[in-house]
């Protein structure tokens, strides 16, 4: 059996990154996409992706994009950006690297 430590200095020399860093970005990841395909309500999408409050992904989507969730989420309904998850997800890579 591996220790914790032993875990996340493996995994973080493979994947380049620390393991929880990882895991928000693949919520983060799933959320965007959910936010881009679905009409269901940010508080639902965050439970769906394993936040379990709304206000974490929306921290997490403002520190990546200077943006809050519904902000981006407006601009992409009224065409000023293509895809409200692809603008997140470009953003949160810069903040976990």
């Amino acid at each position: 059996m591996m220790s914790p430590g032993y875990f996340i200095k493996a995994f973080s020399s493979t994947v380049g990154i620390a393991p929880y860093a990882w895991l928000i970005e693949q919520r983060l990841a799933m959320a965007c996409s959910l936010i881009d395909s679905s009409v269901y309500p940010l508080a639902q999408i965050a439970l769906d992706c394993g936040f379990f409050r709304p206000k974490p992904p929306n921290a997490n989507i403002r520190e990546a994009t200077g943006d809050d969730a519904g902000a981006l989420a407006t601009m992409a309904a009224r065409g000023a950006v293509s895809s409200f998850g692809s603008v997140i997800l470009r953003a949160q890579i810069e903040v976990y690297n």
